[in-house]
């Protein structure tokens, strides 16, 4: 089985990281595995270095998707430019010749009818809402969305929440896969938090995640527990940033909410705070939520999306609505310690049992290979 994996970006940020574990499965299991790129970032520095085939190619597979603001004025011109690129896309793809087409986001549209044109089966991964977390609408409608998703061979979801939000009623070429993540690289305790509560919120600074709404929560949290911080992790140089930095300063909360910036690897983000404070709100997946589990760290997540299927509230994680909700949770976390590590105890069980990188890699596998094969998946 040959396959050419496509990806609409060059960055080594949640989806090409899953992306990433399957390439790696893939070629294990001696299949012959190649990539495509818009461009030579870190994701493909990463795919050179383990010797996977990556071919880069400027294409803006995003044009299908508008936001409200006046960037997208542009679109027209990056229509015209995709226009013209795409016969060559499509004879660099013909001459890959790939048995399967693998769209690694509904980002990229295009790439089914580029499968149709070139007679090759396609699979897209639907990894995002797209409107409800990046308020990026469809210039077709989100009927037409669906329908241009379903003209897929197969296509594969990251969870309920998301499938029903972009298909709705799932037809047999669809199914659910969460996915899954591997296991940390450094040991986790029990964080103490009688003295000290790092409070952290992982994600590009984006409106999507939220950082404002944690930031507003600080006064408050900060009356019951002086001592606390905000951690805000990640970056992106952007409007809301200014926004949310403008926002620290008018709560005169300079001392208290760190940005600590785009942190490179994974295990180093984890050490920066004792809670996750997940406030996305529309988060399709979650992975975030799951490496936190695994890492031993309590999960209080906003009440929508995906996280709502990944903690059970009260007995793998909490759910909040309000400031309320995050404080009274926060009260059992810090006070209640028994029931703290009861709960921590059972989102790592929960997340090792359902999210596991290996779950994740052979039952995309097997959806792929009977895919190939002309089974039912």
């Amino acid at each position: 089985m040959r396959i050419l994996f496509l990806t609409h970006y060059s960055f080594l940020y949640g989806s090409n990281r899953s992306l990433a574990s399957l390439i790696n499965h893939y070629i294990l299991q001696g299949e012959h595995v190649e990539v495509m790129l818009p461009s030579r970032g870190a994701f493909y520095h990463y795919l050179v270095k383990r010797g996977v085939k990556v071919h880069h190619f400027m294409f803006l597979y995003e044009v299908l998707y508008y936001k409200l603001n006046t960037k997208y004025l542009s679109l027209p011109l990056l229509w015209l430019y995709d226009i013209l690129m795409l016969p060559l896309l499509c004879y660099k793809i013909y001459k890959i010749k790939p048995d399967i087409i693998y769209t690694n986001s509904t980002a990229d549209l295009i790439s089914v009818w580029i499968a149709k044109f070139l007679k090759r089966k396609h699979i897209v991964h639907v990894r995002e809402f797209m409107e409800e977390d990046f308020g990026a609408r469809c210039i077709f409608g989100k009927i037409a969305k669906r329908n241009i998703i379903l003209k897929s061979d197969g296509v594969i979801c990251v969870s309920n929440a998301v499938a029903k939000s972009v298909i709705g009623t799932l037809p047999s070429n669809v199914k659910v896969i969460y996915n899954g993540l591997p296991h940390p690289q450094n040991d986790y305790t029990y964080p103490d938090l009688t003295k000290s509560l790092k409070i952290g919120v992982v994600g590009n600074i984006d409106i999507s995640k939220q950082q404002d709404l944690a930031i507003s929560y600080m006064p408050i949290i900060l009356q019951y527990y002086p001592y606390a911080e905000l951690h805000i992790i990640g970056d992106k140089d952007c409007p809301y940033k200014k926004k949310i930095k403008q926002q620290v300063q008018d709560l005169n909360l300079d001392k208290k909410v760190i940005f600590d910036g785009f942190v490179k690897y994974v295990e180093d983000i984890y050490e920066k705070f004792d809670v996750l404070l997940m406030c996305s709100r529309s988060e399709a997946f979650g992975r975030v939520t799951v490496e936190a589990m695994l890492r031993k760290k309590p999960v209080i997540g906003y009440d929508a999306g995906g996280t709502t299927e990944l903690i059970n509230n009260g007995e793998t994680g909490f759910i909040f609505k309000n400031v309320d909700d995050v404080v009274s949770a926060l009260d059992i976390i810090v006070n209640e310690k028994r029931k703290m590590h009861t709960i921590v105890d059972k989102a790592l069980n929960f997340a090792n049992e359902i999210f596991s990188e290996s779950n994740y890699v052979k039952q995309n596998y097997e959806f792929v290979n009977n895919l190939f094969n002309g089974q039912k998946a």
